[in-house]
């Protein structure tokens, strides 16, 4: 089973955002998000849904794995697992 860290996933955020230039207005403005939901993710005092947490990737030009800390690339995309699987919709 897969443990989700929060301080991981809010460490990515802000590093990718930096990375990119951005403020936390303009990344909850493409992500359609309110500033403060974005902050207190950035701060690790809330865990993301898989809806917040594909949209906060998109506005960073990022993968949810990326951000869930699977893969160390942001441009990479999911991994496959052992058995070759990939989730639905990829190729």
């Amino acid at each position: 089973m897969h443990v989700i860290d929060v301080g991981e996933i809010a460490r990515r955020m802000r590093m990718r955002r930096a990375e990119l230039g951005l403020s936390q207005a303009a990344v909850s403005e493409r992500a359609e998000i309110h500033p403060s939901a974005l902050s207190r993710l950035e701060q690790g005092r809330h865990k993301p849904d898989l809806d917040t947490l594909a949209q906060v990737a998109n506005a960073l030009s990022t993968s949810a794995s990326y951000l869930l800390g699977e893969t160390e690339d942001p441009k990479d995309e999911a991994p496959l697992s052992p058995s070759g699987w990939r989730p639905y919709g990829r190729s």
